[in-house]
């Protein structure tokens, strides 16, 4: 994502496109801050835009580059067109990551607005994964009580990677410090069940959650050797089940 400043929009474009070297044609433009007052309540004295190039544009692109640097017959197993097919994939893949991205980081301004929560949201994606870090002073209110609201924007975010091309995204979206805090909460609370296991002689069902709280207790007790843990239910009521193993490591009806 290549975002330009400008003392207005026109004035952004035109240093994006002066910088990249390319025309207007050549590029979409997104208006990420028209000046004034921003959608959080901060007050900028600039315009900025995003400016992408075009997919087809980047194809050219990368195919140019490519034939320039390959000047010598190729011994290796991988061939040129191989080469060019290879970075030409990478670099649509990265054109559809930044403008699902876009659209997610975009959603989720909206969701913020509608819930008059001020504060701001970075984000860093890459290789299936996307990482959003929410900063607000009012933490409690965008978590919700046991992280239900964070959650519910997080499920929303997938959805929207999802309508834009991204399948099965390593998603996570974090206020502060919580998702730190909460995974020690959640291995405390997976070591206190394991004991209760074992002390009644009977399994433990959980309450749902979300795959990454559930991956936690997963991990907490995955070298064990008086309990196992499994995933039990459909989505989104889906808990876990720690239950007792025999001496032989089996599980326990």
């Amino acid at each position: 994502m290549t975002l330009f400043t400008g003392k207005n929009i026109e004035d952004a474009t035109a240093q994006g496109l002066a910088s990249l070297g390319v025309t207007r044609e050549a590029v979409e433009v997104t208006i990420v801050e028209a000046g004034g007052r921003s959608f959080f309540g901060l007050k900028r004295t600039q315009a900025q835009v995003e400016i992408n190039l075009k997919e087809q544009q980047v194809i050219q692109q990368v195919t140019t580059e490519t034939t320039a640097v390959i000047t010598e017959p190729q011994t290796a197993s991988v061939t040129e067109d191989d080469e060019v097919q290879l970075r030409v994939r990478q670099s649509k893949n990265q054109v559809k990551w930044d403008r699902a991205a876009d659209a997610t980081m975009n959603y989720l301004a909206d969701a913020l607005g509608a819930l008059e929560i001020e504060g701001s949201l970075d984000a860093e994606w890459g290789h299936n994964t996307m990482n959003i870090q929410f900063e607000t002073p009012t933490e409690g209110l965008l978590i919700g009580k046991h992280g239900k609201t964070l959650n519910s924007l997080q499920a929303l975010a997938e959805i929207v990677l999802a309508q834009n091309g991204i399948r099965h995204p390593q998603l996570m979206l974090n206020v502060g410090t919580y998702r730190e805090k909460r995974a020690e909460t959640l291995e405390r609370l997976a070591y206190r069940t394991a004991d209760d296991v074992v002390s009644l002689g009977q399994t433990v069902t959980l309450e749902p959650m979300p795959p990454y709280e559930r991956k936690v207790i997963h991990a907490a007790l995955a070298e064990d050797e008086d309990v196992y843990t499994e995933s039990i239910g459909k989505e989104p009521h889906r808990g876990i089940l720690v239950g007792l193993r025999s001496q032989n490591g089996d599980e326990v009806e």
